[in-house]
């Protein structure tokens, strides 16, 4: 009942938010600018996003290796694509990393507190990286100057939060020594986001304002993995909206990239369904 009572409080927050997103841009305006976008720079944008999901298993067979499960790298890909097909498409239900540590658990015998505690490395590794760049782009963006922030605070700023989240990595004991590696890999799966990001604008023709755009889209990463909406959706697009309205910039250009980041996004996890039947190695 309380699992329900979730999902139904997910999808409602969605579609309030999808709803306050239309209320507020011209839907065939946005339309236009996705339907007339240089297939080409969307293809190499594809390209980086699938680079990001590789990066992303494969820092995660490093936490899996620890554990004691040698799984090959094709294998890892698989599980961590199925993962993504049931973050999506059953965000209420048993979710990715649920359903990774029921398997891996009831296949491979690894305990459940340490498989738990492997994902919330993996996580924290990610939301580390997320800040860095999110510093970095902020540095190139309207809001700099809105907030009178200087590159001085940005930097401080970089090296708190990791201290912070260096420190929190130490009660996992079990993953602490994989910390480096662990962020390096994750800066680089943000980097390919960021790239993504950036090829969709280049599709659009859009050349200008890109650390305002980009500083967002970061935002709204953060944004869109709280557990507060079904699969994300509605919450990275609101970000957008009201992120550019405070810079006084158009929303719709923010939106279309939101939505294509997102079908990028529901194409790779919709091919994660086909390993719904997945056996272990």
């Amino acid at each position: 009942m309380k699992k329900k009572l979730i999902s139904f409080a997910k999808i409602f927050l969605s579609i309030l938010a999808l709803w306050l997103v239309f209320s507020k841009i011209n839907i065939e305006q946005i339309l236009n600018i996705i339907s007339s976008a240089n297939y080409f720079w969307l293809l190499v944008a594809f390209i980086f996003f699938t680079f990001s999901r590789f990066a992303g298993s494969y820092r995660m067979s490093f936490y899996f290796e620890n554990l004691g499960m040698k799984l090959s790298q094709i294998f890892n890909i698989k599980l961590y694509y199925l993962g993504m097909f049931y973050n999506l498409f059953l965000p209420g239900g048993i979710g990715g990393d649920g359903y990774k540590v029921y398997f891996l658990h009831k296949h491979y015998g690894a305990k459940v507190k340490d498989l738990i505690n492997a994902l919330l490395q993996d996580r924290i590794s990610g939301l580390f990286a997320l800040l860095i760049l999110l510093c970095s782009c902020f540095g190139f963006s309207s809001f700099m100057n809105m907030f009178g922030v200087n590159l001085a605070v940005l930097f401080l700023v970089a090296i708190a939060s990791f201290s912070v989240i260096f420190y929190i990595s130490k009660f996992t004991k079990k993953f602490h020594s994989f910390f480096a590696k662990g962020f390096f890999i994750a800066f680089a799966l943000q980097i390919f986001q960021v790239i993504c990001a950036l090829l969709i604008l280049f599709s659009f023709g859009i050349t200008d304002n890109l650390g305002n755009y980009l500083t967002i889209f970061l935002i709204s990463s953060i944004v869109s993995v709280l557990p507060i909406s079904f699969g994300g959706i509605g919450a990275r697009e609101l970000t957008f909206v009201y992120l550019l309205e405070f810079i006084d910039q158009g929303t719709e250009i923010g939106v279309a990239l939101s939505v294509l980041f997102f079908i990028f996004t529901a194409i790779s996890s919709l091919f994660g369904g086909l390993f719904m039947n997945i056996k272990p190695e």
